[in-house]
């Protein structure tokens, strides 16, 4: 199989084969075209030259800031056959979180284009438009890539404690062990086709990418409303003939329960993962499964430190699958230890800390070297090893499997979001009128975790205001759902915040900027309804944003999911926003 090379010292020379055996089949796929495995080489080389000539060089990073298109693709590629490690940069952050990450990464250039060059002005790194570049016919790169397994191949930033965010600084090495183990334990074979999901900024995109490209395989990128949408996305899926997927558990459910209601089966499908968040067994889950009884399905477990470090593989009659499947075992070269406050090890079955070793193990945090000797840490049991301190509770079960038990502090996980709570209290904080500030993630109602924030307030201050102050510092996902204000924040007798006490979210539609006006036709009350019951309100009304209310573009997947269009009246039928992306705004106007 393409892409078993003995030893590649980086991650071009594992593709390479690939390139070379299958250059005339299809690499990669998007609604305006398609490139075969030469043309996606010839352009790499183009774009990893036009680097160079501005100044990247082996060990440096490049910030890379592109929706998702085929010229991403190639910019991540070029990045990285001109030795560099990628910076992902979302459009849509705010200002000063983008200026955070270039001042950590000190990237010499981004890669932007002429939509987004806007968001480096004032910037001291140089802008590299992406429509300005020859890849048609420019010159190619000379040479060989010249990264070493010790050079960074991407950087990407999470969410931190402390309000600034964290850049996980990946070198070569942990990724070509991963992509070896990939392509040792898949089922796929040359040609299969794998749907491109996750967002550049996710580690799981680089997996998509790599594998599917080192396999001989053909990457299929799809628009942001097909991959938000869930209906649209099992029909792109059936239509393209998707052989793997890899997505969230909360992505999943919502392609499981769009087979139950439209009755389509993708049975092109022979691997899915899953990832980024808890996996449960739901009903919908486990039919989806029994349709697709050829299908391998794996739940891969691994925080961005360490990219994927453990599977497990579900097997048998779907029914059978515990709700809340373990993590399974680490994969080639990793080693996963349950260790107690003293770093000792503790009893199969006990419950301690689960750290990292072995060939997984991240460089560090970019620009932190505080942060970096907090949590990445020498190796007690092994001469010059290293390990990292996930914060996540374990326990080793009696066949060497692990079993996650939830989150040691203040992280967590919403919609397969990793979310530091401090840094979304810091930005609250930030607010004139807020005193002190405390975010907490609810679960009021099953499957339906929501992130909300607390405040005690110096002066009065509205919840649009609030809203619309934390989009301007934090991504959208990082935005609560819902504010409450309270008189003081409750505390434990040490003095700790006392979580569990702290109140439920008001059902009433919060304050906005508009005021309510009442759903008139039968498609706009059905679409009331359902935003009403996502969001956990008692009433919308048809001027009202979704986001302004509290919603995201995550929870926008569950309101298509759950919505099931009457069939409109001729004059309302144009006016019906898309459930996803830009177009889930307002219900239908007057």
């Amino acid at each position: 199989m393409p892409g078993k090379t003995s030893h590649p010292f980086n991650l071009i020379q594992l593709l390479q084969p690939a390139f070379a055996a299958q250059a005339g089949r299809t690499a990669l796929v998007a609604d305006n075209g398609e490139l075969t495995f030469d043309q996606l080489g010839q352009r790499m080389d183009r774009m990893a030259a036009h680097l160079a000539k501005n100044g990247v060089i082996a060990g440096s990073t490049t910030g890379l800031c592109l929706e998702r298109s085929p010229g991403l693709v190639i910019s991540v590629l070029g990045i990285v056959k001109a030795g560099a490690a990628y910076v992902p940069i979302d459009p849509a952050y705010p200002a000063d979180r983008i200026a955070l990450m270039l001042e950590d990464a000190q990237p010499p250039v981004v890669i932007t284009d002429r939509a987004h060059q806007h968001l480096f002005k004032g910037s001291k790194t140089k802008v590299l438009l992406i429509d300005e570049v020859d890849l048609e016919n420019g010159p190619r790169f000379e040479g060989e890539c010249p990264a070493k397994p010790e050079n960074l191949a991407y950087v990407l930033f999470t969410s931190g404690s402390t309000g600034r965010p964290k850049g996980v600084a990946m070198h070569h090495a942990p990724l070509l062990n991963l992509i070896q183990w990939q392509l040792r334990t898949s089922v796929l074979k040359e040609g299969d086709r794998t749907l491109q999901f996750a967002p550049i900024s996710f580690d799981v995109s680089f997996q998509e990418l790599f594998t599917t490209f080192a396999q001989g395989g053909t990457l299929v990128l799809i628009t942001d409303e097909d991959r938000l949408n869930s209906t649209q996305l099992l029909r792109k899926i059936i239509a393209e003939k998707i052989n793997r997927i890899i997505v969230p558990f909360v992505a999943l459910q919502y392609l499981a329960e769009a087979v139950e209601r439209t009755g389509e089966v993708p049975s092109s499908l022979k691997e899915v993962f899953t990832s980024g968040e808890q996996l449960k067994i739901t009903p919908a889950v486990a039919n989806f499964f029994k349709q697709l009884p050829g299908c391998r399905f794996c739940n891969q477990y691994g925080p961005t430190e360490g990219h994927v470090v453990s599977e497990l593989e579900l097997k048998g009659d779907p029914s059978s699958w515990p709700a809340l499947p373990n993590i399974g075992k680490a994969i080639d070269n990793v080693k996963l230890l349950v260790l107690d406050e003293q770093m000792k090890p503790v009893k199969k079955g006990d419950e301690g800390e689960l750290y990292l070793g072995g060939a997984c193990v991240a460089k560090g945090y970019i620009g932190r070297d505080d942060l970096t000797a907090e949590r990445f840490l020498a190796d007690p049991f092994e001469k010059g090893g290293r390990l990292y301190k996930t914060g996540d509770r374990a326990a080793e079960l009696s066949n060497g499997e692990i079993d996650y038990k939830g989150r040691i502090d203040g992280q967590v996980k919403v919609r397969g979001y990793r979310i530091e709570l401090g840094e979304v209290e810091v930005a609250l904080e930030k607010h004139a009128s807020i005193e002190q500030a405390v975010a907490n993630v609810r679960e009021d109602r099953p499957g339906l975790k929501r992130l909300i924030g607390y405040y005690v307030a110096k002066h009065d201050a509205s919840v649009n205001d609030l809203r619309k102050h934390l989009a301007s510092l934090l991504p959208d996902y990082m935005v609560p759902s819902a504010f409450v204000a309270v008189k003081e924040l409750p505390r434990t007798p040490s003095g700790k915040i006392d979580r569990k006490a702290l109140p439920a979210p008001d059902v009433k539609r919060p304050e906005l900027d508009v005021a309510f006006a009442a759903p008139q036709t039968g498609v706009q009350k059905a679409l009331a309804n359902v935003w009403a019951d996502l969001l956990g309100i008692d009433r919308v009304g048809i001027d009202d944003n979704f986001f302004d209310l509290g919603g995201n573009s995550l929870l926008s997947i569950q309101c298509g999911s759950s919505t099931r269009r009457p069939r409109p009246e001729a004059a309302d039928r144009e006016a019906i926003p898309a459930p996803y992306g830009q177009g889930v705004r307002r219900l239908p106007g007057r």
